[in-house]
This record gives structure tokens, C-alpha cells and sequence, in this order.
């Protein structure tokens, strides 16, 4: 979740250093027109920079949303996790009794077809008729449940399955939901889903797996108590 407010503020500031650039530039451009062509530029990568940001805060958003609305009694919730070693970071690890479940959150919007772990969305400008590839969650939540499962083996020293979760919370419509060999699920859904799986795991597993990877989480709720950090 911090790693996503930090690279959404990032990606602002620059988007307001570029604006001033292109606006300094109109404005000379008014004394020699030359530099119309420069300001147009700068206005064509500050749009670009615009939508970066907002890309990353609506991620934000979407990261934030589970936080506050996810709620499984007896579970505990870690959040922005950084592995030590990894790049990146994991949305969600969700831990209770019914297992380890990683969250990986799309805040999308608009339209997109899923055909096993690929994803297509519309296409832009030329290609707004057709449908293009985009970065698959399916491929990145399944790297992320082997990391958290490889880190777990080992500090504990024991296997435990880690299950992935794809989970929706803007307002996207998704085609070909069941050809996904991973779960994508809304918000609402998830502890419906979760409390499906039969218990595994004990109060002390719970809280040592928790335990392990809390100093890693930028985030914790700690449902077991109803009461989160």
C-alpha cells in the first residue's frame, strides 16, 4: 500500500515540474513561436505522466479498499509486503485457519477478456477496435504465492500451501472468468470463497506465520481481535 501512495506521489510531483516546463514554454512560445513545438511536446509527456499517476492511485485506492472492507474473523491480514531479495511488492497475505492466501488487487475499470493467464483489454487510438495484451495478474500472483511459500520454508522450515487470489474492486467487466485457473473474485466475495477451504492451520501456525512475515508488512489486521493497526 506504501509502496503504491509512494510511486502514485512520484509520478505527481513529476507530472507538476513537467507542467510548469510546458507551461513556461507557451509562454514563450508566444514571443518565439519556435517553441510552440517544444511546449506541445512537453504537453504530450505530461499527459503521459498524468495517467501514470493516475494509474498507480487508483491501485492505491483499490489496496486501500480491501484494507477497510475485507473482513474474515480469526484471520489476519498483512499488507505491502517487501520479501527481502524480491522486487516489488505483494498486495495482500492473508492468514487464518483455512490457510495462507495471497491478494493480488486490480482496481480496473472498462472491459477485459481473460483466456487462461492471459489478459486483453480495448485497444487505443488505431487500434480501439481490437483488443491488446496487458501484464497478466494471474502470472503475477502466482510468482508472488511461490515467493511467500518459498520464504516461509525457509524461516519455518515447513511446507505450507499458499493459495492465489485475484481480487476485483472497481467497476471492470470481465469476460472468460472461468477459463482462469486462478480465482478472480469481487471484494465481497473473497470471504465466501476463503471459507470454503476446510481448516489447516492452528492458532499457533497462524501466529507464526503472521509473525514472520509482519516485519516485512507495511500494514497488519489483526481480525482475530476485530481490531486492525
Amino acid at each position: 500500500m506504501l509502496y503504491t501512495h509512494e510511486r502514485a506521489s512520484k509520478h505527481r510531483e513529476k507530472f507538476k515540474k513537467l507542467m510548469l516546463v510546458t507551461l513556461a514554454l507557451f509562454g514563450l512560445g508566444l514571443i518565439f513561436p519556435l517553441l510552440l513545438i517544444g511546449a506541445l511536446m512537453m504537453l504530450l509527456i505530461s499527459l503521459k505522466e498524468y495517467n501514470t499517476y493516475k494509474a498507480w492511485q487508483k491501485g492505491f485506492e483499490g489496496e486501500s479498499k480491501v484494507i477497510d472492507e475485507l473482513y474474515i474473523p480469526g484471520s489476519i491480514l498483512l499488507s505491502d509486503i517487501h520479501l527481502p531479495g524480491k522486487k516489488g511488492n505483494i498486495d495482500h497475505v492473508l492468514v487464518s485457519s483455512r490457510g495462507v492466501f495471497v491478494l493480488e488487487t486490480k482496481n480496473y475499470s472498462g472491459e477485459y477478456w481473460v483466456s487462461g493467464d492471459t489478459w486483453k483489454t480495448r485497444g487505443y487510438g488505431r487500434r480501439r477496435r481490437g483488443k491488446i495484451a496487458v501484464r497478466s495478474p494471474a502470472v503475477e500472483v502466482k510468482k508472488e504465492a511461490t515467493a511467500v511459500s518459498s520464504f516461509l520454508k525457509k524461516k519455518l522450515r515447513r511446507e505450507y500451501t499458499v493459495h492465489p487470489i485475484i481480487v476485483l474492486t472497481g467497476d471492470a467487466k470481465i469476460h472468460g472468468i472461468k477459463s482462469s485457473e486462478i480465482p478472480i473474485l469481487h471484494l465481497e466475495d473473497v470471504p465466501v470463497y476463503i471459507n470454503k477451504f476446510p481448516n489447516v492451520l492452528t492458532q499457533r501456525d497462524i501466529f507464526e506465520i503472521s509473525q514472520t512475515l509482519e516485519e516485512y508488512a507495511a500494514h497488519i489486521k489483526d481480525m482475530r481481535t476485530a481490531t486492525g493497526e
